[in-house]
């Protein structure tokens, strides 16, 4: 995985309330980030980087800073 993702889904998570550096390492702290993250959205928590767990940091982190969700996602949740 490269830096740039590490960093954005880091900064995100911090943004969100995990506690962690800013490192662009996936490291331990990151790791467990990840996996307190996933456990709290009801992802399986693999302490993993994978796309299902950056596709809902991403939601998130844009939710939370008051950005409109990507219009697919948007749709699905006037189902709902």
């Amino acid at each position: 995985m490269d830096k740039e993702t590490i960093i954005t889904a880091q900064t995100a998570l911090a943004t969100l309330g995990f506690r962690l550096s800013l490192s662009g390492v996936l490291d331990d702290q990151t790791a467990l980030a990840i996996k307190d993250f996933q456990g709290s959205v009801l992802l399986e928590p693999s302490g993993q980087l994978d796309r299902a767990t950056m596709e809902a940091i991403k939601l998130l982190d844009n939710a939370w800073e008051g950005k409109d969700l990507p219009r697919e996602n948007a749709d699905d949740l006037k189902q709902v």
